[in-house]
């Protein structure tokens, strides 16, 4: 490095806090893995992030999405507790604010309602549903138990909804059930907790629903299906050797399962992720190293998963979060730096809450919740803006050369000054490219009517 650019680059680096400051509300961040900048950089614990571990989101028809979990503060916000709503823009607290802590969400496809289970303060576990305007708790669940409480909510193709978790009638008796659908009132699958703890469901076709979790029923270890009409359990070519955190299913009907189970279709790399076929479990992908706590299928069939692990095939930029294209395992960035409990898929961008604070190789700090953009707004642009009309895009950035611009007014010019406010170049309305060659490396705002865009100049 020639030593003489490191001042100036220290410099720029101070000038862009500062205007980043004056321009959004925070600074932005140089990631150094390749594919870092797909992070969105709003959520920093001074900024967008959370104050605690989101265990469960759902993206609801609008395209907003609602997290839960143990946070008592959303992007500063105390008030903001448990579960929030990220409009694009702000957190905002969904609803009243629920009894205590969330464990799981899901979406009534059917109704586009939301339904949410937790724990209180207390002994208890709780499961309401979101009326459009206030939260109706369920009868009855009011769980006892230092256990109570569900782990996973699905809502079944006949319209009942499915809690599973450990000990929902509490008293620790092994008799006591972790799986019921509410019909009107809760019937109890036949699971008692002696058998073990219910993790995750997914809904099936003709009321059927896949269970997943630390199970030990002889026919169907750790993952089974159940049939909500008749209560009859039907193996999975004897289920996964060991417990299964997260289920769902495929365009294709295949079930996706994770977990902590090894050994897939007797092959020993094939480890923590498997897919049901139909007629046997098959692998996919290879090479993961620890356990998988969270799945969300895209629409092309591409597989997202989140949990404990810290590399796949060998590459520890897969760290854990990745995605898995039918052939290989592609990273997101350089992953994050501790646990992934919940993913999802909004278009082409990937979603994720859990436990980490930030990227994988820690440039960038992500509190609790992330957003992975498949495509990259220009430096200072919040992304949900860039698609709307009215924002000033600017690129590449930082530049050295020839910057395009789009979003500018036809009608208005744009002007660009530097730190202290001096106009340094113009240009007349409709223009779309900007060279800023023989510019002194700064920092630089360019303007155009009401609209402002800052611009690093390397």
């Amino acid at each position: 490095m020639n030593s003489a650019s490191f001042p100036i680059r220290w410099l720029l680096s101070a000038l862009l806090l500062v205007v980043g400051v004056a321009f959004g509300g925070q600074a932005q961040y140089r990631p150094t893995a390749p594919g870092d900048i797909n992070w969105d950089d709003r959520f920093a614990p001074t900024a967008d992030g959370l104050g605690g571990e989101v265990r469960a989101l759902v993206v609801l028809p609008d395209s907003s999405v609602v997290v839960g979990g143990s946070f008592l503060q959303a992007g500063g916000d105390t008030a903001i507790r448990y579960l929030a709503r990220w409009n694009g823009s702000v957190w905002q607290q969904f609803g009243t604010r629920l009894r205590g802590r969330v464990t799981a969400l899901t979406l009534d496809a059917a109704t586009g309602k939301l339904l949410a289970a937790g724990r209180s303060s207390g002994r208890y576990g709780y499961i309401a549903r979101w009326s459009g305007s206030f939260w109706t708790y369920y009868e009855n669940t009011q769980i006892p138990g230092p256990y109570g409480g569900a782990n996973a909510l699905a809502v079944l193709t006949n319209g009942k909804m499915v809690a599973g978790g450990r000990n929902f009638q509490g008293n620790d008796d092994p008799d006591s059930e972790s799986l019921a659908w509410w019909s009107g009132a809760w019937n109890y699958a036949g699971l008692p907790f002696g058998y073990g703890t219910v993790s995750a469901l997914c809904a099936l076709a003709g009321g059927e629903v896949a269970v997943g979790g630390k199970l030990n029923l002889p026919s169907a270890p750790n993952v089974g299906v159940l049939n909500s009409q008749n209560r009859q359990w039907r193996s999975l070519a004897g289920g996964l050797n060991g417990a299964v955190y997260a289920l769902a299913l495929a365009p294709n009907g295949d079930l996706i399962s994770g977990g902590k189970f090894t050994n897939v279709a007797n092959n020993p790399a094939a480890n923590y992720l498997a897919r049901w076929d139909g007629t046997a479990w098959q692998p996919l992908g290879i090479g993961l190293n620890d356990s998988v706590t969270a799945i969300a299928v895209a629409p092309n069939g591409d597989v997202v998963v989140g949990g404990g692990f810290t590399s796949a095939a060998g590459n520890p930029a897969v760290a854990h979060i990745g995605r898995w294209n039918g052939t290989s395992w592609a990273p997101l960035g350089s992953g994050l730096n501790q646990l992934v409990r919940s993913v999802a898929v909004r278009g082409g961008d990937v979603l994720a809450g859990g436990a980490f604070t930030s990227v994988g190789d820690g440039s960038k700090p992500v509190a609790h919740f992330g957003i992975y953009r498949s495509v990259v707004a220009p430096t200072g642009i919040r992304p949900e803006a860039a698609l709307s009309a009215g924002a000033l895009l600017v690129w590449p950035n930082p530049a050295s050369g020839t910057v395009r611009v789009t979003g500018a007014p036809a009608s208005q010019s744009l002007r660009l000054t530097d730190a202290t406010g001096r106009l340094v170049r113009a240009l007349p309305s409709g223009a779309t490219t900007l060279d800023v060659r023989g510019l002194a490396p700064s920092v630089y705002v360019l303007r155009c009517g009401p609209l402002a865009q800052r611009l690093v100049v390397e």
